[in-house]
């Protein structure tokens, strides 16, 4: 088990310098392991907006992990993107340490070929 924290500048989707280097790492790993077959980005956000527009933020945070990877040279297949938005919030959001931890990415491998 690995933790790496991905992290975006802002409120946006544009991924911090220190989480390009780790998803580097990741797509290394994942171009050297084929019997990972898929992973899983699954995004969450904070409920501070419209909840719809906290599942779009997730999905373009999302979509610049997929794009850093396939950068990287791991097939856009092998990569799947789920956006809850701010539906499995693990904390308040009245407060900013309990925002932090409400906005998260998780990576999961979803098929592994043995």
């Amino acid at each position: 088990s690995t933790r790496a924290a991905l992290s975006f500048a802002g409120e946006g989707s544009k991924l911090t310098k220190r989480s390009k280097r780790a998803l580097k790492g990741l797509a290394s790993f994942l171009k050297g392991e084929p019997r990972v077959k898929q992973i899983l980005v699954m995004v969450h956000t904070h409920s501070r907006g419209d909840p719809r527009a906290d599942k779009q933020l997730g999905y373009r945070r999302g979509k610049a992990i997929k794009s850093e990877l396939t950068k990287h040279g791991v097939k856009a297949s092998r990569v799947a993107i789920y956006s809850y938005g701010s539906e499995k919030n693990r904390a308040s959001n009245m407060n900013r340490r309990g925002r932090a931890r409400n906005q998260r990415v998780l990576l999961r491998i979803k098929s592994l070929k043995l």
